[in-house]
């Protein structure tokens, strides 16, 4: 089996030569880096988990009202946080409105 580098130095080359980077085979849809087969397959795909409750990354169970599984949310909250002290930015969210505030 062949490792992330393997795969990362793959992609980078296929997006070079304007390739998709999913199967390599077709050229991209306009300023994307996925063919329209591929995009249709994950689309296809995240759909199919949605309507039966799955994470749409990996498949496990979703959390209740949530699009992913406990271990996903973990792991996209972690690289938000990272990439906000990476930036200098407060990781902290929003209070969020209550019912008197509006939005206009």
């Amino acid at each position: 089996m062949r490792g992330p580098a393997y795969h990362s130095s793959r992609r980078a080359e296929f997006k070079r030569q304007g390739l998709c980077v999913r199967c390599g085979k077709s050229s991209c849809r306009q300023g994307k880096t996925d063919c329209k087969d591929c995009h249709q397959r994950e689309r296809r795909l995240v759909e199919g988990r949605e309507a039966n409750g799955l994470c749409v990354r990996c498949g496990k169970d979703a959390q209740p009202g949530r699009r992913k599984c406990a271990a996903c949310l973990e792991y996209y909250r972690q690289r938000y946080h990272s990439a906000c002290e990476r930036n200098g930015k407060s990781s902290s969210r929003r209070v969020p409105r209550g019912p008197q505030e509006s939005v206009r």
